[in-house]
């Protein structure tokens, strides 16, 4: 992006900037996704200052002065790398405005913020790691472990909690206050069903009030009267995720493992939409029914389903069928289907995130380019996973074991489970763990733990253990299909 010293700057709406320790996290929120930078203090600084109301030639001055240990090619750099990520391929919108006049911009408070990362305590731990966040980006809540549905690729534990044990109403609500509290504005509603949970409701409100950003799924029937509930409570402003995979009641039968789903499912959706809910709906994709996909997309279109997510079956640590993995026709079929289905539906966006991850015979070339663009593991690094009963694991499908427990919010906040030791053994594991493995004295041990995170699911799923290296690594043996 080039920018002259006239224009004015603005921060788009749809970006969303928190301070985080002594730095600060910009992140953009999307029912498919979120992505974030982390920023310095002098990249928080030049955004805040981008209010629509200064030019960058006044944003220039204004760091100049507050950082004046810095150069003015230093203060050059800053913000060219800030337009450098701006409009970067991986960002769906371009996080800087220009304008040629002054506009209304999604600004904040510069004095408050400034304050904040001021009085900002630098901790041990949080220097310790590279990328882990000063707090939690985004939590995973599980309010309850319960389905009314049993389906042939779910990937959850479902391990059965006693009544007695599960989170009150009321400490489900502290956490989210706690959580607001941290800067916590992100969450992913899991189990089980969160709709199965007694508490929901109140706990959907709170959410909101404070304003998260989240979907809820569900394959709970949502009936007229619960639809007007969830749309006093403003449910309006976030996703609801009805989960349908099938036009054919058979295959649907075959696919979530009750009869009547397809009715369920439908009048679900229309009473969410008749109530002026956002609806999304996702579809788990498997030779059973992939070649219903096209048919059910203009089926839900027509109901005023806005989102549809494709998404191809994968492996599941607790029930697992090698025959529900499509084959490579059948996802060249798919993502035919969506080019087709996007031109023809422009009222509803459609998302495929169908593929394979298959680890059973890619070669070392494979196997080295994977490794080096893979994504960073946000577990225990920007996020956490809370189950019903209050066990903290840094994934929502780990086992819920003691071994990858980290904590209970029973007694514990989610301030002092994040800053625990025992969080730290979980994200930062020691080499000598990993003895009789490639990651012993591995030249990239470091790296992998503390810049990529080390995906433990990925290494108990495939080898039965956290300490192993996770199947992507080109020294790991071959794994198994992922998807």
């Amino acid at each position: 992006m080039i920018v002259t010293e006239d224009k004015y700057l603005g921060l788009a709406a749809d970006w969303h900037l928190r301070i985080d320790g002594k730095s600060g996290i910009l992140y953009y929120y999307d029912p498919e996704g979120v992505i974030f930078h982390q920023l310095s203090l002098e990249k928080v600084v030049a955004l805040l200052l981008m209010d629509g109301k200064n030019r960058l030639s006044n944003v220039r001055e204004i760091l100049s002065y507050l950082f004046d240990y810095l150069s003015e090619s230093e203060i050059k750099k800053i913000i060219e790398s800030l337009f450098t990520a701006a409009c970067d391929d991986k960002n769906p919108t371009c996080f800087i405005k220009v304008s040629d006049t002054p506009t209304v911009s999604h600004c904040y408070d510069l004095e408050h913020f400034i304050n904040k990362i001021n009085n900002a305590v630098e901790r041990d731990n949080f220097n310790l790691m590279k990328g882990r966040l000063a707090a939690p980006l985004n939590l995973t809540l599980m309010p309850s472990n319960v389905c009314v549905t049993d389906c042939i690729y779910c990937y959850a534990e479902r391990k059965p909690i006693h009544q007695k044990e599960l989170l009150s109403a009321e400490r489900w609500l502290e956490l989210i206050d706690e959580a607001h509290s941290l800067g916590v504005e992100l969450a992913v509603f899991s189990g089980g069903d969160p709709l199965t949970s007694p508490a929901i409701l109140p706990i959907l409100k709170r959410a909101i009030e404070k304003g998260f950003l989240f979907i809820l799924p569900t394959k709970t029937f949502v009936s007229k009267k619960l639809a007007g509930q969830m749309a006093e409570i403003s449910m309006q402003k976030v996703w609801t995720q009805i989960s349908l995979d099938a036009i054919s009641p058979v295959t649907l039968k075959k696919m979530v493992g009750i009869d009547g789903y397809d009715q369920i499912a439908s009048e679900s959706i229309s009473n969410l939409v008749e109530a002026g809910l956002k609806v999304r709906v996702n579809i788990v994709i498997t030779p059973l029914n992939y070649f219903e996909v096209s048919d059910l997309a203009r089926r839900l279109s027509e109901m005023g389903v806005k989102r549809i997510g494709f998404a191809g079956y994968g492996r599941s640590h607790y029930r697992h069928n090698d025959e529900l993995f499509l084959t490579e026709d059948q996802i060249q079929f798919i993502n035919e289907q969506t080019e087709i289905l996007k031109n023809e539906l422009k009222a509803i966006k459609i998302n495929n995130s169908t593929g394979t991850r298959d680890f059973t015979r890619m070669s070392p070339e494979e196997r080295s380019q994977t490794w080096k663009n893979r994504a960073k593991c946000s577990g225990g690094r920007s996020s956490i996973a809370i189950a019903p009963n209050g066990d903290v694991t840094l994934c929502e499908q780990m086992p819920l074991e003691q071994e990858y427990i980290v904590g209970n919010l029973k007694t514990q906040s989610i301030a002092e489970i994040w800053n625990s030791e025992r969080m730290l053994q979980m994200v930062s594991l020691p080499m000598e763990k990993f003895k009789g493995t490639s990651c012993y004295q591995c030249n990239e041990f470091v790296e992998c733990q503390e810049v990529y995170g080390h995906c433990f699911r990925d290494a108990l799923f495939n080898f039965e253990t956290i300490y192993s290296p996770p199947p992507a690594c080109p020294k790991a043996p071959f794994g198994l299909r992922m998807q």
